[in-house]
């Protein structure tokens, strides 16, 4: 299926019998300043997060802090920690500066997990 990025799309899409939630995957910053994935599902607004891309390699610093986005998602807006049990790999900590989920990063309120 390909992206649908606007709402007259989506509402076509949803009229064939299909749900389809927009989101986006985050990369912000942990408390420890190192890029975890947070999962945002709808909200109008788009959330920058960047500071993990290999486009900007050994430049990792997060573009966005976790805190930050939490504080900035809509109302209606969902937040699920993305993968919050990985441990990156030594070299993706070492080049995109990923980090992982920590219990005070998972503390937040408006913060869900999902755990597998």
């Amino acid at each position: 299926m390909e992206f649908l990025p606007t709402a007259d799309q989506t509402a076509a899409v949803e009229a064939e019998n299909l749900v389809l939630i927009p989101g986006e995957e985050v990369s912000a910053g942990n408390h420890r300043n190192k890029n975890v994935h947070c999962l945002i599902l709808n909200d109008p607004q788009f959330h920058p997060g960047n500071g993990d891309s290999a486009e900007r390699l050994m430049k990792h610093k997060p573009t966005t802090m976790l805190t930050e986005l939490l504080e900035k998602k809509a109302g209606s807006a969902l937040a699920i920690a993305a993968h919050p049990q990985e441990v990156p790999p030594l070299s993706q900590r070492l080049i995109l500066g990923r980090g992982v989920w920590d219990e005070q990063d998972c503390a937040h309120p408006s913060l869900m997990l999902y755990r597998s």
